[in-house]
């Protein structure tokens, strides 16, 4: 008998460990639940986002504009003091509604006194236009005159009390500023074309 408790002692038939299958059942069920435990914390939490909606696009808003004080400007206006009688077909007072394209006439005062201007346009335009305006002037000022049409124009200027006189003539063929401007020691108007 010790000759063979010697011989089991020394490991001469060891039996072989057996596995349980509820073991093998538990660890493979541990395993696939850490997997998909796993795969749960990998997916991103479920945030809430808003579905994009058309924005409207900014509207022109427009910026008052500043308020202006009306004032009026003071037109010229013809008077009668310029009439003198002529047996020349184009003597009477231009229409104020005269066909054509307008000239752009201004008569300038550099005298020490009251003028009266006389603008003759002393031939027939296209549409048949011809006649004169008169009109007084300050001293120091001027005045504008925008609806006469193109054409050939005389200009006479004399002083209130009608001692001097001056003269001046041009052909306006378009809507350019035309100025003549009448001096005390001159008898020329002096017409300045653009």
């Amino acid at each position: 008998m010790a000759v063979c408790l010697l011989a089991s002692a020394c490991g001469a038939g060891e039996a072989a460990p057996t596995i349980d299958p509820n073991s093998i059942v538990s660890t493979a069920q541990a395993a696939a639940f850490t997997v998909i435990a796993q795969t749960q914390a990998a997916i991103p939490t479920n945030t809430s986002t808003e579905i994009p909606t058309q924005t409207p696009l900014p509207t022109d808003t427009p910026v008052p504009l500043p308020t202006l004080e009306a004032t009026s400007i003071p037109l010229p206006t013809a008077t009668t003091s310029g009439a003198i009688t002529s047996d020349d077909p184009c003597w009477h007072p231009l229409d104020p509604d005269a066909e054509g394209n307008p000239a752009v006439i201004r008569i300038k005062n550099k005298t020490k006194g009251l003028i009266t201007v006389t603008v003759y346009l002393y031939q027939k335009t296209a549409f048949g236009e011809c006649g004169y305006r008169a009109y007084d002037v300050r001293k120091g000022e001027s005045i504008t005159i925008y609806d006469m049409p193109t054409g050939y124009y005389a200009v006479t200027a004399w002083t209130n009390n009608r001692t001097r006189t001056a003269y001046g003539t041009a052909i306006i063929s378009d809507n350019h500023l035309i100025d003549f401007e009448v001096y005390d020691d001159s008898d020329i108007i002096k017409v300045i074309y653009p």
